[in-house]
């Protein structure tokens, strides 16, 4: 039997940045609990959902949820409004878009870490970056030092979003060896 609606299983993003905020505080509201446990079932729901006229309702209910969840996350004041935007305006099913973040929880619902990581990293070395970028990345991967290839950001970025028996797949140039 095919997988089933594997749309909302997989996401272009800048994996390497983070949106900014505490998710521990952010969970404290209940609010937020109750529309993440929402979100939760709808995306459960879509992901088995047979019927065409099922998926479109779906969607719907699950775009409303997010919007719904990142007022809320908002409100609680612990995440910046431009945080809350990012999230808030991230399409899952807007296959032709890329998003400027990556945050497992809020776009996949994972929390413990992804059984598979499957990439195809850039091969771009520090020295075509921005001074900004630069130190933006070294803030957030310890192999970002001196002169880097992101690649192996990536790379270090797959094995923290990797479960404990997790399996990493990527393309990576044979200079690595």
């Amino acid at each position: 039997r095919p997988l089933p609606n594997l749309e909302s299983k997989f996401v272009a993003a800048n994996t390497l940045i983070p949106v900014q905020y505490n998710g521990d505080l952010v969970e404290s509201n209940p609010e937020v609990r109750k529309n993440k446990d929402e979100l939760k079932k709808l995306n459960h729901q879509i992901f088995l959902a047979k019927r065409n006229i099922d998926k479109q309702r779906l969607k719907q209910e699950i775009k409303e949820t997010r919007q719904t969840l990142a007022m809320a996350i908002e409100d609680t004041g612990f995440v910046s409004q431009s945080a809350a935007h990012l999230l808030a305006n991230w399409d899952m099913f807007d296959q032709n878009a890329s998003s400027p973040f990556f945050d497992a929880e809020w776009m996949f619902g994972v929390k413990e870490g992804f059984d598979i990581v499957v990439a195809n990293p850039p091969y771009v070395s520090s020295k075509d970056l921005s001074q900004i970028d630069k130190e933006i990345y070294k803030t957030l991967f310890g192999t970002a030092e001196k002169q880097f290839d992101l690649y192996s950001l990536f790379i270090e970025k797959g094995c923290s979003l990797a479960c404990p028996q997790g399996i990493i797949s990527y393309i990576v140039p044979d200079s690595i060896i």
